[in-house]
């Protein structure tokens, strides 16, 4: 079983950490409203960061939702993944979106994510 929590360490927390994936990205999946960017990392457990903006989604309470969903499908799932740190970016029209859409969407981005970093 493991650790049910999103902690600390599964963040990417400073402009250093999104540079670095920005600089080396091997993963890139893609929808209409979300882009997810990955690098490999040395770390022993993968971390995810944020880039939504206030021009593509104004208000602040659709972009809360929006990092609490993809926040919760990381934390069950993160297991599945190897070592590596993954940018979430949020395009025009994802806060339009259902929460169901939303983890629907972003799910079939992970399962992609994860066939493409296996293949390599």
């Amino acid at each position: 079983m493991t650790d049910c929590r999103f902690t600390r360490e599964q963040r990417l927390l400073n402009a250093a950490d999104f540079q670095r994936v920005f600089d080396k990205t091997k993963l890139k999946v893609s929808t209409r409203e979300l882009l997810i960017l990955g690098a490999a990392n040395d770390l022993g457990h993968s971390r995810i960061g944020f880039i939504i903006a206030k021009k593509n989604i104004r208000t602040a309470v659709h972009r809360n939702r929006i990092k609490r969903i993809i926040r919760n499908f990381f934390r069950v799932h993160c297991s599945e993944f190897d070592t590596a740190d993954l940018i979430i970016m949020a395009r025009r029209g994802l806060d339009q979106r259902s929460n169901s859409e939303i983890n629907r969407m972003f799910s079939d981005l992970w399962y992609k994510l994860v066939r493409q970093s296996s293949s390599r």
